[in-house]
């Protein structure tokens, strides 16, 4: 982020000029936010800047010439450049977003491609083994055709034989060797016949292996046709825990095998099974998990009720019951809670922290800050404890003692640090980092408009 300040000696240097081109080319025009010392046009010397043309057309933030003197800038340039500031990070981001969706996207295309090469070329494998076994059925069937030829002919020579037989009455001697050659010439050829048709049937099922072959391949290839459409369900489609198992059951039907068994696996791991449903009389507006996860603590403004639950029993072990008016808040691990009274005056200007897994009632500690509290927030990790007032600021404990498991009776904290109240306004909102070593406070501050009309803001600090 870029604030050009138009004063005089800006308009007249050239290493300002450089510098804006340089962040410019890096950056874009986007980032820049111009500041004229003027409430009118934009002055006529500006023109002349070597900056000039990579700001023109940019709304410009104006400031009262009084600024350069004092160094303090006004409330709607800092708005102003909180907004650019805002603007631009949410224009990173977006880019960001969109080049890891595209390369996603590139990928999941790249697997679906391989996906169906491998099913087609599976798929081509399987119709050239079904032309081979038509192939070799056409080549059975042929020698089928010639052992009927032989045997016709065999019994051309039957008939041949019985007409010598009958010729062999005149001439004995003749007819007996005639008889004995057509017999020999008879046994030949069913000889022959028998080896024709036992060569045609070892040829039938032959072919009938390699019919069934062709089949079992083919049932291979639409099983991994299901598993390929599976995997690439698993990061493609919205249900992407059911379908797995759907696809893998197809793929099941198809072919026995490890792939089909460890989609199912994936997706009947992955769905989502209810392990315990725990009823409230309200909205919950917090729950937190205990360290060991056996317990949850919860809180309900439908009763204005904390409680403590066993989720493997699913049963309540411990409730605190505060005041409607009251404003709660929970620790991490859900142990302690803190019950303050925001528009309470007088004696009860405190904030009690109570242990919800003790079962007792009252308090473990007290904190007082002789004012209204407005807010109060737990680290992470639960070492720390922030108070804020209304005017007071904010204080900040250390909890010194929180090493036994059993339940807490009292709690020793030490003071670390006092945060002063913000020039701006009333403090009301808290928030711990997640190591618990800085601390953010919102605080509400009223301003004029245009209209000079008062409006609300809310201004972050950071400690």
């Amino acid at each position: 982020m870029l604030v050009l300040l138009g004063s005089g000696g800006a308009v007249a240097s050239d290493p300002v000029a450089q510098e804006v081109e340089r962040f410019a080319k890096a950056n874009g025009t986007s980032r820049i936010v111009p500041v004229s010392f003027d409430r009118g046009e934009a002055p006529a010397e500006w023109k002349a800047a070597g900056w000039f043309e990579k700001v023109e057309g940019i709304k410009r933030a104006r400031e009262k010439r009084e600024a350069l003197d004092s160094g303090k800038p006004s409330d709607d340039v800092i708005e102003r450049i909180e907004k650019q500031f805002s603007y631009a990070k949410s224009k990173d981001r977006l880019r960001k977003y969109r080049n890891r969706t595209l390369v996603t996207l590139l990928f999941l295309l790249a697997a679906s491609v391989m996906a169906g090469l491998i099913a087609v070329d599976q798929s081509a494998k399987a119709f050239s083994a079904k032309q081979e076994a038509d192939k070799a059925v056409g080549e059975a069937d042929k020698k089928i055709s010639a052992a009927q030829e032989q045997v016709t002919k065999a019994e051309g020579s039957v008939v041949e034989a019985n007409r010598k037989l009958k010729d062999a009455e005149e001439k004995t001697t003749d007819a007996q060797h005639k008889v004995e050659l057509a017999n020999a010439a008879s046994a030949d050829a069913e000889k022959r016949r028998s080896v024709a048709v036992a060569d045609a049937r070892r040829q039938g099922e032959i072919a009938a292996e390699r019919r069934r072959e062709a089949d079992r391949q083919s049932q291979i290839a639409r099983a991994r046709q299901s598993i390929s459409r599976g995997e690439l369900a698993k990061n493609q489609e919205a249900d992407r825990f059911a379908r797995p198992v759907e696809l893998g059951l197809e793929a099941s039907l198809h072919h026995q095998s490890f792939e089909p068994d460890s989609l199912l696996r994936y997706g009947l791991d992955r769905l989502p099974r209810l392990t315990a449903s725990l009823p409230h009389q309200g909205p919950v507006q917090a729950a937190a998990f205990g360290t060991d996860g056996q317990t949850l603590s919860t809180l309900s403004s439908g009763d204005n009720t904390a409680r403590v639950w066993d989720v493997a029993a699913k049963r309540e072990l411990s409730s605190l019951s505060y005041g409607p008016q009251a404003s709660v808040t929970l620790s991490s691990d859900g142990r302690l809670i803190a019950v303050h009274y925001p528009k309470q005056s007088g004696p009860n200007q405190s904030a009690r922290v109570f242990d919800l897994t003790s079962g007792r009632k009252d308090e473990v500690t007290v904190f007082n800050l002789d004012e209204p509290i407005t807010s109060v927030a737990f680290s992470e990790g639960g070492q720390y404890v922030a108070v804020g007032g209304a005017k007071k600021g904010v204080k900040v404990w250390e909890i010194i003692r929180m090493e036994k498991a059993g339940p807490t009776t009292s709690l020793a904290f030490q003071e670390t640090a006092t945060i002063p109240p913000s020039e701006r306004g009333n403090t009301n909102a808290l928030f711990f980092s997640g190591d618990g070593r800085r601390l953010a406070v919102i605080s509400t501050y009223f301003t004029k408009d245009e209209d000079d009309d008062d409006i609300s803001r809310d201004a972050v600090s950071v400690w």
